[in-house]
């Protein structure tokens, strides 16, 4: 995609269609990618392939609200509203790296409430990676408060030498679900991130 910062800075947005698949999912995972490279984390999707289905999905899921956005005539964003429950959940909300600086991620945001809004919701959430603390200005900005953290943990894809990999299998006791769940919290194998939730009432 050209770089139209600087060229063209009017932002249209529109609802999101099965033919955005491919450039949301690419700027999905550019996106993603290029903030957690800046805070030395591992990506959210691997690849973006990886990325694009799950966009797909979002697109084509009567569950979802999308609204993609366009500079020129090129799509340079998208978010979507989880409208599956009670309580209305946003994202995943991404603006390619190359259009930052346009107040594109507001507009974004702002769509989405809107439509929680217009369907009478009466709350919304979020989860939010600690690190990115430009976004979480955003969001506070907008009236999300913090509701409580949560660690996203990614595997190494190695076992730990004292732990066989394989064996035989049983019926998981009471006191063993117990014990992997304190172990889940307290240690993890792979690289680990804080994520906070946040949640926002109507105003």
């Amino acid at each position: 995609m050209a770089d139209v910062q600087g060229i063209q800075t009017t932002v249209t947005l529109r609802p999101g269609r099965p033919t955005d698949t491919s450039a949301c999912g690419r700027i999905c995972y550019e996106a993603f990618e290029a903030i957690a490279r800046q805070h030395n984390f591992a990506p959210d999707f691997p690849s973006v392939d990886v990325a694009t289905g799950l966009i797909t999905m979002l697109l084509s899921h009567p569950g979802f609200f999308s609204v993609v956005a366009e500079v020129g005539g090129q799509v340079v964003g998208s978010n979507f509203l989880d409208e599956r429950s009670s309580i209305a959940a946003v994202g995943p909300i991404t603006v390619d790296p190359k259009v930052q600086n346009l107040r594109i991620g507001r507009r974004l945001m702002q769509a989405v409430l809107d439509r929680a809004a217009e369907r009478n919701f009466p709350g919304v959430r979020l989860l939010q990676s600690a690190y990115h603390s430009r976004s979480l200005a955003l969001y506070a900005m907008l009236g999300f408060l913090p509701r409580e953290s949560i660690a996203c943990m990614q595997e190494s894809g190695t076992c730990r030498p004292a732990i066989k990999c394989g064996g035989p299998l049983r019926q998981t006791l009471k006191p063993a679900i117990a014990s992997a769940r304190l172990s889940t919290v307290m240690t993890a194998l792979g690289r680990r991130s804080m994520r906070s939730s946040w949640g926002r009432r109507p105003s």
